[in-house]
């Protein structure tokens, strides 16, 4: 089973309310996914990243995939808007830092 979780700067000019912080990305193979196996590993980056680096991140969700958008909101996402990308539509999210 393969898959990846990390943050990184995509500076994809969504403005300045998105761009200039790290963004939180995830991604499994089809036979990992429905197991737990994205929240897990979703959430022990995040749990790194609040020990370690602290503060604001966002992420960048299609809006058809139900399934990482319930992983977000879980992990203490919240929708900001919904814009048009090169794949297509959508879901610009904010965490402003660890769920309480």
């Amino acid at each position: 089973m393969d898959g990846q979780t990390g943050f990184f700067f995509g500076s994809r000019g969504f403005g300045d309310d998105f761009d200039p912080f790290p963004e939180a990305g995830w991604v499994l193979s089809l036979e990992a996914q429905g197991k737990g196996l994205g929240f897990e590993a979703a959430s022990a980056a995040h749990d790194w990243f609040d020990r370690v680096v602290t503060g604001r991140t966002v992420c960048m969700i299609s809006v058809q995939n139900k399934a990482s958008l319930r992983l977000a909101t879980n992990l203490g996402y919240n929708a900001m808007r919904e814009v048009d990308s090169d794949s297509g539509r959508v879901c610009l999210m904010t965490r402003k830092g660890p769920p309480i």
